[in-house]
């Protein structure tokens, strides 16, 4: 996601290239610097210019948001700092990610809430007070996405914002922003404060729902961002098959290591569709299992047994 950001300001991606009706148009501008930009493409009829720069101006902006939130939550929990780290996770995931949802299932309703209506109209208190309307959002992101039998709608909407979901972060994030909670659902236990008593074994517990549930929605917010970097820039990423492949085998050693080391209840995730792989040199068949899976994703090549030998990911990615 980051790559996305750098790669996009260096190659200038996310610049609007505007062919003026008129010489005087551009002389109007030159000779004007502190003219309100958008406002003025508004007022010369450039609606759909004006709405592509406000997409490719928040697009950037929200996703390095999001990129540095979560960074500092994953430094924190790498120094088991993990009441940092729940406070810095809740932004991103609740807010960040569901505008960006918005941007790429309903982007002129984003638009036009952004540019015409007041402030609160676009808060948090405004668009997430609906858990039908938020889930319908969802949803429709996840049809534009690559992975899209990945995700369920609803899980998702657990995941980030419903209270009294075990697996969710809403309750462990606002218990790490709070000393004491009220909210039903959310009440602090007599005699005690929020994760200030943590030992030991509550801090192994914290460790194991963020890695067992986190890849989830990064993998998630990586397919969203993806669709949206095509959308908005008319570019596709060289290699585009083999990083979907490769990150499709990852997620699934994710889920099947996470579901052996866990204490926590499991949640039952649908993983990502792999082909059955023709071995471009035999023909055959390669039935893949976790240590293959393994070796594929870190040496990017896998031993065929048939013929026993060695196929690199670039020729499975083109055979399947």
């Amino acid at each position: 996601m980051v790559h996305f950001i750098v790669e996009g300001e260096r190659r200038r991606l996310f610049l609007t290239k505007i062919n003026f009706a008129s010489p005087e148009q551009a002389k109007e501008l030159r000779e004007n610097p502190d003219l309100f930009i958008l406002d003025w493409l508004e007022e010369k009829g450039y609606s759909q210019e004006l709405g592509e720069v406000v997409l490719k101006t928040m697009f950037p902006a929200l996703l390095s948001d999001f990129c540095h939130f979560v960074f500092e939550a994953l430094s924190c929990s790498r120094k088991a700092k993990l009441t940092v780290a729940y406070a810095l996770l809740r932004k991103p995931l609740r807010e960040n990610l569901h505008y960006l949802e918005w941007m790429l299932a309903d982007p002129e309703g984003l638009l036009n809430t952004f540019y015409y209506k007041p402030s609160k109209e676009l808060s948090f208190n405004a668009i997430g007070c609906s858990p039908e309307k938020m889930t319908a959002v969802i949803q429709k992101a996840i049809d534009r996405t690559v992975h899209r039998k990945t995700y369920t709608a609803s899980f998702l909407y657990d995941m980030r914002f419903n209270k009294n979901a075990h697996f969710g972060y809403d309750a462990m994030c606002n218990r790490a922003m709070h000393l004491v909670t009220t909210k039903p659902g959310l009440t602090t236990e007599q005699q005690n404060f929020n994760f200030v008593f943590s030992g030991e074994a509550e801090r192994h517990a914290q460790w194991e729902h963020i890695y067992n549930t986190l890849p989830y929605l990064l993998f998630y917010a990586l397919d969203i961002c993806e669709v949206l970097m095509a959308l908005l820039t008319s570019e596709v990423a060289a290699e585009i098959g083999k990083a979907h492949y490769k990150r499709a085998i990852g997620f699934i050693l994710w889920a099947i290591q996470s579901s052996r080391f866990t204490n926590q209840k499991h949640v039952e995730l649908p993983l990502p569709e792999l082909p059955l792989l023709d071995c471009p040199k035999c023909g055959r068949k390669i039935q893949t299992d976790e240590r293959q899976l393994a070796e594929l994703y870190y040496a990017q090549e896998i031993k065929c047994p048939h013929c026993v030998k060695k196929v690199e990911m670039p020729r499975i990615v083109k055979a399947s």
